[in-house]
């Protein structure tokens, strides 16, 4: 074979097609609009996660004041950028995910040995608010029920 015929047959790709190209960058373009849905996802599980622990621990603190005949506090706040939950002397304290930016609502309750909501004569809302402005509640009634929801208020 000589060196013409081996030039000719051999052909060099220099560049891309244009298909190729327009592939790339459509699945580029799929994978930019992905990440800031799952961005969203993930704090909305952590925010879901959040209240769900709060409605578990709100019936934990419930039942240990039924157990222990005695009035337990739970308390709300913002400490370090970041709500802190805390219990008096009868439970762990504990922080939520630094995703959960603000609580409003009723940031302070006690439940009594009956296990009822002391001072309270109807339902009360506590709401977390995660970064991206998403916010679920959770519903305590006056006999120490709790039921969360998506939004600011249950009904």
């Amino acid at each position: 074979m000589g060196k013409l015929e081996l030039m000719t047959s051999v052909r060099c790709q220099l560049g891309f097609t244009l298909l190729e190209v327009l592939i790339v960058v459509a699945i580029m373009g799929a994978v930019a609009m992905a990440i800031p849905n799952f961005i969203g996802m993930k704090e909305r599980v952590e925010l879901k996660q959040a209240i769900v622990e709060l409605q578990t621990n709100f019936n934990m603190a419930r039942m240990v004041a039924i157990n222990r005949n005695t009035t337990v506090p739970v308390t709300l706040a913002i400490v370090n950028s970041r709500v802190q939950v805390a219990f008096g002397n009868f439970m762990s304290s504990y922080a939520m995910p630094s995703s959960i930016s603000a609580v409003a609502g009723t940031t302070a309750l006690s439940f009594n040995s009956y296990g009822m909501l002391v001072g309270v004569a109807a339902n009360v809302q506590t709401a977390l608010t995660s970064r991206n402005g998403q916010v679920y509640s959770l519903q305590v009634t006056p006999g120490g029920r709790t039921k969360w929801c998506a939004g600011p208020t249950c009904t």
